[in-house]
């Protein structure tokens, strides 16, 4: 009986099956960011086939580090399945057809993101048939279910450096010793390329000193979490190293992940300041975001996509700057 099923998932002409800008509020000009295409059903010539139902959905996968059945989770994004034709009865014969279909891609959900050791999140759309079949004579019917799945990348536009919200100066300080340890920035998200542009001042109630040197890196967190609930007793799997330093340059994948059930990659800027006699002055986990675009991508991008909520907002003019950190990425496929 299957010999005579096919089913096949296709895009819209010309085009991916992700339509508008993942992450970004639609409006009447801008339609909300979907998954678009069609099922294909077709039905080969000879004994009618009958069917129950034809679905689709798009699923999220996220695979921690060691991957197997016991470290993948897979999740039906939004509302569930769709059910692009049922039976009017239990049953009813299905004939050659296309079912178009667009599901809503949530604001909420985390991008496309590969990881350490195959780890990562992933997506796939799925369209399945339950046709009725017989194993043989005087035996009892069957419902199988065939299926076709196509794989997805989903970006997710509000992570663009571009975005006004981003040009925000921040400062912060800490004092030890009668030292006073200042960092200024003009910018918290960051793409492929960038550069990390700083002000340190390091102030002094004290006689004066020799400061031996400033450092600055970048280090990423990545937290992997088991189970069905964000934390389980065993608690979640926490990997932090440093990406990337004033004295070393990186290429590596770098993106912000805050959004997903098991997975989270968080990154933050450390600066040190060391005197002659040893003492040194930290400040840790400055908050950053990662972009997978590079600048001038951002910009154009942003540019297409026009007004959104928060994102279109400046909130202040970038500071001076002093010494820098080289940010190297690669794009997500």
């Amino acid at each position: 009986m299957s010999g005579q099923l096919k089913i096949t998932l296709r895009q819209p002409p010309n085009v991916d099956f992700v339509i508008g800008f993942p992450g970004i509020p639609g409006h009447q000009e801008r339609p909300h960011a979907a998954v678009k295409g069609s099922v294909e059903l077709r039905v080969g010539q000879g004994s009618p086939v009958k069917a129950k139902w034809i679905r689709v959905e798009l699923r999220k996968i996220e695979i921690l580090p060691g991957g197997g059945q016991t470290n993948t989770y897979s999740d039906v994004v939004g509302s569930g399945s769709f059910n692009l034709w049922t039976a009017k009865d239990e049953w009813e014969v299905v004939s050659t057809r296309d079912l178009p279909f667009q599901i809503k891609i949530p604001e909420d959900v985390p991008p496309s993101v590969a990881l350490e050791n195959g780890s990562g999140i992933k997506y796939e759309l799925v369209a399945s048939v339950c046709y009725r079949a017989k194993k043989g004579l005087f035996r009892r019917v069957t419902a199988p279910v065939m299926s076709a799945s196509s794989p997805i990348v989903i970006d997710k536009h509000e992570l663009h450096s571009t975005w006004p919200a981003y040009s925000q100066k921040d400062s912060r300080q800490v004092n030890k010793d009668g030292f006073t340890l200042v960092v200024e920035r003009g910018n918290t998200c960051y793409g492929p390329g960038d550069t990390v542009l700083l002000r340190v001042t390091l102030k002094s109630s004290t006689p004066p000193v020799t400061i031996r040197s400033y450092e600055m890196a970048l280090r990423e967190t990545a937290v992997y979490r088991t189970g069905e609930a964000p934390k389980t007793a065993n608690g979640p799997q926490i990997r932090s190293s440093f990406v990337g330093s004033e004295k070393l340059s990186v290429n590596v994948l770098l993106k912000s992940v805050v959004t997903a059930t098991h997975i989270e990659v968080v990154y933050g800027i450390a600066v040190r300041a060391t005197l002659d006699d040893g003492r040194d002055l930290v400040i840790d986990n400055i908050p950053v975001m990662m972009s997978n675009w590079s600048r001038a991508v951002s910009n154009e991008t942003v540019k297409r996509i026009g007004w959104a909520p928060i994102l279109s907002h400046a909130v202040a003019a970038l500071v001076e700057l002093r010494f820098n950190h080289n940010v190297s990425s690669g794009r997500t496929q």
